[in-house]
């Protein structure tokens, strides 16, 4: 099974991580879940954020690569 090493894309001085997973989603995976919490949004939460200067981001647009660094 291959080791992956997850830094931080905005943070170059946070610790990076060692990942034991099957591939590369795997572990973007197990990081994300780790680190992030998804919810969905009610319509004041919304209005609150944008209003905030929160912009809406599309992750229906055409797929963009991601940057999961060498194999």
């Amino acid at each position: 099974m291959p080791i992956y090493i997850s830094k931080q894309k905005h943070n170059p001085e946070a610790p990076a991580r060692v990942i034991n997973a099957d591939n590369r989603s795997q572990a973007l995976r197990f990081i994300a879940e780790d680190t992030l919490v998804i919810t969905t949004a009610n319509a004041n939460e919304v209005a609150s954020l944008m209003s905030g200067g929160a912009k809406l981001e599309d992750a229906t647009a055409p797929q963009r690569q991601l940057d999961l660094g060498e194999e």
